[in-house]
């Protein structure tokens, strides 16, 4: 800690200070996970050329931990430099001294600045000097008018002035005799001060009327103003993208691959997950305590509210800075299984089969899949090749196979087709073998459950996570709920459920089209969406609970931990129940 006061640090020493020592974070009660990246802090710092003096006159906590002056992207990063901040200012006196003075530098009340104005002359016109005359006030004269004879009656021997001469002398006294004048005598300054009172009794009453009165009721009902909450959350959410509002030369480097590879080298990939998510789920909590003040204290008109909606907009961006980073670190490292497939290269039908070698005496056989001989069937048909093709669904290679696989020439065609009976316990089926399966045999045997596992399987990979976050999160109950009034929404023909925000709504449409694809037993994501009549027949079978949607939650649910699990999408070449038998050479 340098010797000199921190007002007057210079950049160097600001720098050194709190970008390359821990000292007055550990002083200022910081833990050494909150401490803000030195490097950077040291590059904004210089930029600005920051030295001791504007860093604690300019940079308060409004303006590092709410407006993020300094582009610091963690919430509590920015709350230990304004704990260092504040220390500072403590140890150092000539800013305390500048604070206790501002106020009075800030009054001119040097002589030459007061204006002069013009006063009354100190003489008058025929030479005489004026005199300062001092008000006074006197107390009320005691009703003794005997006092006054006697004092009038007797003076002293030493002047003894005559009859007429008294009389013209005293006369103005003679009043005090008559004692209903002296009824008369009123204190004009208790006068004022009893009216002063009164008039403050009188206007006491009016103003607790007033404070009991209502404020002045909005002209918009309720749901007109959590309307006009939403459009302006939404607009705020839309518009918000990373290194919003910096100066240009200021952004932030948001290398989101280098930033993972990064967290998940050094091990802290979790960790940061729950510290944006932590820091997500406290600005969310701010923005409905926002939201509610708004709601109950809201504007006369529209205008007024959307400019009190205008508070919302830095919690809003924050919030979601602290979601983004957290969803980028929230993703593990999967293998896109869609791609997979795309990028591998198509087996040839007329290409020749690779006969496997005599020696090989293991074989892996998944027990959640139809048994090798089916298998073999069923790759015979020429009509299942040829339904392939339509579907636009690419054949399963499978490697390292014990038996060769035989593959169909275009001559061969099978007139008829039995579907596949694809056995009990889907919820335990692989990644492989869910892609084998056929919409068509899925279709024909209304074999709901694999439909859901087939459509989550051609899902997006962040709508597939998007599935996984909203079941395991929300939980059961407000999933079903969620559901059913995204079913009647559609119904109606609308696009918004109330009370639900707009950027929620696309995650609870994810998981009602996955139900519709559960409950008309198709791919719902990419087919015809229901009509009315049919959305009208599901709402009632919802109210009267035969839609089994605790079964479809239930089912999901198992999915996201089995067949869609983490480690099943990092290997999806792996069968979820793998039995390894040896075959001899004899049993061939």
């Amino acid at each position: 800690m340098p010797v000199s006061d921190p007002l007057s640090w210079t950049v160097d020493q600001l720098v050194a200070e709190i970008c390359h020592s821990a000292v007055l974070y550990q002083a200022a009660g910081v833990s050494v996970a909150n401490i803000p990246d030195g490097a950077a802090l040291e590059k904004q710092l210089r930029a600005r050329e920051i030295t001791g003096r504007e860093f604690l006159n300019l940079f308060d906590r409004s303006e590092i931990a709410v407006k993020n002056a300094l582009n610091i992207a963690s919430l509590s990063q920015r709350l230990a430099l304004v704990n260092v901040s504040d220390l500072l200012r403590s140890r150092s006196y000539t800013h305390d001294q500048q604070a206790a003075t501002a106020g009075v530098k800030s009054l001119n009340i040097s002589r030459e600045s007061r204006p002069e104005l013009p006063g009354p002359s100190d003489h008058t016109a025929n030479g005489r000097k004026r005199k300062k005359v001092t008000p006074v006030t006197t107390a009320p004269v005691p009703k003794r008018p005997q006092a006054v004879q006697t004092y009038v009656a007797g003076p002293s021997a030493g002047f003894l002035p005559d009859a007429s001469a008294d009389k013209e002398s005293w006369s103005h006294l003679l009043r005090w005799e008559n004692e209903a004048a002296t009824d008369d005598i009123v204190d004009l300054a208790a006068e004022e001060y009893q009216e002063e009172e009164d008039e403050e009794d009188e206007e006491l009453p009016e103003e607790e009327e007033d404070v009991e009165e209502a404020p002045c009721p909005s002209k918009l009902s309720q749901n007109q103003v959590v309307d006009i909450i939403n459009e302006r959350i939404e607009f705020y959410t839309t518009s918000w993208k990373p290194n919003k509002g910096a100066a240009r030369g200021e952004e932030i480097d948001y290398d989101t691959v280098r930033m993972w590879e990064e967290a998940e080298a050094s091990g802290q990939r979790k960790a940061l997950v729950q510290k944006y998510n932590m820091d997500h789920t406290y600005f969310r909590q701010r923005l409905d305590t926002l939201c509610d003040e708004i709601v109950k204290f809201p504007g006369r008109n529209a205008e007024q509210v959307r400019r009190q909606c205008c508070n919302l907009e830095v919690t809003v961006e924050s919030m979601e800075l602290a979601g983004w980073l957290r969803d980028i670190y929230s993703l593990s490292p999967v293998v896109n299984s869609d791609e997979e497939l795309q990028d591998e290269p198509q087996p040839n039908d007329h290409s020749p089969v690779q006969q496997p070698h005599p020696g090989a005496s293991m074989k892996i056989i998944d027990l959640s899949s139809p048994s090798p001989q089916s298998e073999i069937e069923e790759e015979m048909a020429g009509k299942v090749l040829e339904f392939r093709r339509q579907l636009s669904i690419p054949d399963l290679v499978i490697a390292d196979s014990a038996e060769p696989a035989i593959m169909p020439t275009y001559s061969e065609v099978v007139p008829t087709r039995t579907p596949i009976n694809h056995g009990d316990e889907p919820e335990h089926a692989s990644i492989g073998t869910v892609r084998r399966w056929l919409w068509t045999d899925l279709m024909e045997h209304l074999d709901r459950k694999r439909v859901v596992s087939k459509a989550i399987f051609e899902l997006r990979v962040d709508d597939r996570e998007l599935i996984r976050n909203r079941v395991w999160r929300v939980g059961k109950i407000a999933t079903i709920r969620e559901i059913a009034a995204c079913v009647e929404m559609l119904w109606r023909g609308e696009t918004k459920l109330r009370g639900v925000l707009p950027r929620d709504m696309p995650k609870i449409l994810v998981v009602t089209d996955l139900f519709l694809s559960w409950w008309f037993c198709r791919n719902y994501f990419k087919g015809p969406k229901a009509p009315k009549e049919e959305l009208a027949e599901l709402k009632l079978c919802i109210e009267d609970g035969s839609a089994e949607m605790t079964t479809f939650y239930d089912y999901v649910h198992t999915v996201m931990g089995t067949t869609f699990s983490e480690e099943a999408l990092q290997h999806p070449e792996r069968p979820s129940q793998a039995k390894i038998i040896e075959i001899s050479d004899d049993d061939d």
